[in-house]
């Protein structure tokens, strides 16, 4: 995998422990978690931030940002604003203006229209119930993402019953060495 380091960004709610990203953060040397103040009532200035702090912990230097979810709509915000401190964004399972409507989530919606200056792929499912297919190749393109569109596996989630996502790690792993 790549050399630089790893920022966790998990999406409403944090990654709880059987997430796939909870299980990956221990085998992935020196990586931090991002921390906004609420993981229940997002507010994006704080989740930006949050990358913010979470780069100063690992040196600031360029980091890989691992996201799932509302956290890939904050990271592609982070890195249209500080660049140099983004390696490349690992996105899973980004939701749409209808899933984050659902979920009460406002003020992420200009993520739709950032084109992010560093390599972006997007890990995507046909049955989120937090996007649809559309809205996640509309997304793709306007990110330039090379984009992994997976079948049945709904919100990539724990709830997915994932575990620790054999698959997902592959994907990393071989995005991160193109870095």
């Amino acid at each position: 995998m790549s050399t630089a380091p790893v920022v966790v960004a998990p999406g409403v709610n944090g990654s709880g422990p059987q997430h796939w990203q909870s299980l990956w953060l221990p085998g992935m040397a020196g990586a931090v978690r991002t921390a906004p103040h609420s993981w229940d009532v997002p507010e994006r200035e704080d989740w930006i931030a949050s990358f913010d702090r979470a780069s100063d912990d690992i040196g600031g230097g360029p980091a890989l940002v691992v996201a799932h979810s509302l956290g890939c709509r904050a990271a592609v915000l982070w890195a249209a604003r500080a660049p140099e401190r983004v390696a490349g964004l690992f996105c899973v399972a980004p939701p749409d203006a209808a899933g984050m409507a659902r979920a009460g989530v406002v003020g992420f919606d200009d993520a739709d229209h950032v084109r992010p200056p560093v390599p972006v792929l997007l890990v995507t499912s046909d049955d989120d119930p937090c996007a649809t297919p559309g809205s996640s190749r509309a997304l793709g393109a306007a990110w330039g993402a090379s984009t992994v569109a997976l079948d049945g596996l709904g919100h990539v989630n724990a709830d997915s019953g994932l575990g620790p996502w054999p698959q997902g790690w592959h994907l990393l792993v071989a995005f991160a060495a193109g870095l």
